[in-house]
């Protein structure tokens, strides 16, 4: 029997997402389910694998997850305790919580002989490196990075890799999207980002800042409320309601965060603020927003938002900034730009210049 081995499901090629089983010892751990169809995976009356971790919410990670459970009820679920808070937004209507939640870096017995330990990824909110070892005639230690980051974020602490150097895993397995080009550190890019919204801004042309649900949007929101090119301006900040209500749930698990998000916290609202400018609003109807125009805005809205309400909230020309994806195409980049193509409002807005298209880049993978 072949003890420390890995089959691929899917590997993220084409936005199918990233669903991995790993064989070490007797047992079979699925390493994410991102996959939109399950089918491959249920072609059986038995589960695909004994147990099944989740290192992320994501979708390319995660989406599966609940029509693997709904096949396989007893079959166990594994995720950090904010992972398995944040996943029910890939899935519309209620969903029962069904991830067992796992401490950081405390041991959890799996099975007889193989334990489990958690370690922050940084990259994402609840994102984990997890440490599978199995020990029996012979010991095997597995690795599974998924996607983490080293460089700090503003709402998350980079990956503590000191506190893994002399791990020695038998096998490492990590996401290669990034490939091995260089890219400027994540404060320089933030800086950059801060800038070309400033500038937009100072030329009176408002910005919107397409984003995943589960994407960047409460990233964004931390940096236009902490950035000293935005601390007092006369800007409304509106937020959609598919993020807002991820921010809300982040305002749940505030504990779980660096200490700097919860210092924030203590002395001023971390997303919704009416007092302290830039105000930061939900996108609410269109008479409330009309209601509470200002002469600026920045919009940060899920791409399923329909675009042309930027001329609801403000009626002058927009810089729309799209986000870079090295090693393939962004699907919020692409979904817009779908989307801009059917608008003849929107298409029109740029054929004159009243609507601008950038990119920017946000490194949140360390390949």
């Amino acid at each position: 029997m072949t003890e420390l081995a890995c089959r691929s499901y899917a590997v993220g090629h084409a936005n199918e997402g990233v669903c991995l089983c790993l064989h070490i010892g007797p047992y079979r751990v699925l390493l994410d389910c991102g996959m939109a169809d399950i089918h491959s995976l249920t072609t059986s009356d038995h589960p695909p694998a004994d147990v099944v971790l989740c290192s992320h919410a994501h979708p390319d990670h995660a989406r599966g997850l609940r029509a693997l459970h709904q096949v396989y009820p007893k079959l166990p679920i594994y995720a950090s305790d904010v992972t398995s808070r944040l996943v029910e937004f890939n899935w519309e209507g209620p969903t029962p919580r069904f991830c067992q939640t796992v401490s950081w870096r405390s041991p959890l017995q799996l099975a007889p002989q193989l334990t489990l330990q958690l370690w922050p990824a940084g990259h994402f909110p609840g994102a984990a490196v997890a440490v599978l070892t199995y020990e029996g005639e012979q010991t095997y230690k597995a690795v599974y990075a998924a996607d983490l980051t080293l460089s700090n974020s503003r709402l998350v602490d980079g990956f503590p890799l000191e506190e893994l150097r002399n791990l020695k895993p038998d096998v490492l397995i990590i996401e290669g999207n990034y490939g091995t080009a260089r890219h400027p550190r994540r404060r320089q890019q933030e800086n950059q980002l801060a800038a070309k919204i400033s500038q937009s801004l100072s030329h009176q042309r408002s910005v919107v800042l397409p984003t995943s649900v589960l994407g960047m949007g409460p990233e964004l929101l931390m940096l236009l409320r902490s950035h000293h090119h935005f601390t007092g301006q006369d800007i409304n900040i509106w937020v959609s309601d598919g993020i807002a209500d991820v921010c809300d749930t982040y305002l749940k698990l505030l504990d779980n965060f660096p200490a700097t998000v919860q210092n924030f916290a203590r002395h001023q609202a971390l997303f919704w603020d009416d007092r302290i400018r830039p105000y930061v609003r939900r996108l609410g109807s269109v008479s409330q927003v009309v209601a509470q125009r200002s002469d600026l805005n920045i919009l940060i809205a899920e791409p399923s938002t329909n675009l042309e309400l930027c001329y609801d909230l403000y009626p002058g020309p927009w810089l729309m900034m799209l986000p870079d994806k090295p090693g393939r195409p962004s699907p919020v980049a692409a979904q817009v730009r779908a989307q801009v193509r059917a608008s003849e409002r929107l298409q029109a807005s740029l054929e004159t210049g009243a609507l601008l298209l950038d990119t920017y880049l946000l490194n949140s993978h360390c390949d």
